[in-house]
């Protein structure tokens, strides 16, 4: 079924392809990477899943914060992606989770923005 958001087009692309690309950089090599677009009530939620070494509890309040990187992260980047991501989350009343993958693998992030309620809506 679809989902309307709105909101701004390349400000959401720019939060979709962070969250794909951090997946897909700290995965593991030819793991998969889950990406689902789903309804959950009012909200429209993009869902990523990757199966890295996640996030530590500890450490999932800070990776919002602008050039924080874990101690110890492999590959590159500025530590800003995330950051970038929140931004975006809060520009459209949206909420951003990060939990642990599925059996306790990778990390799973769910950005929620308010789903529209018009007549495109298919559910």
């Amino acid at each position: 079924n679809a989902v309307v958001v709105t909101g701004g087009a390349e400000a959401i692309g720019v939060l979709v392809r962070n969250l794909v690309e951090n997946a897909i950089q700290y995965s593991d090599t030819g793991m998969p990477i889950d990406v689902r677009v789903y309804r959950d009530g009012d909200r429209g939620v993009v869902g990523i899943e990757g199966r890295g070494p996640g996030i530590a509890a500890s450490d999932r309040a800070d990776v919002f914060r602008r050039f924080w990187r874990a101690p110890g992260t492999k590959g590159f980047g500025t530590g800003l992606g995330l950051s970038i991501v929140q931004r975006v989350i809060e520009l459209h009343g949206g909420e951003i989770s990060l939990s642990s993958g599925h059996e306790g693998v990778g990390l799973r992030v769910l950005a929620a923005f308010p789903a529209h309620s018009g007549e495109h809506d298919a559910g």
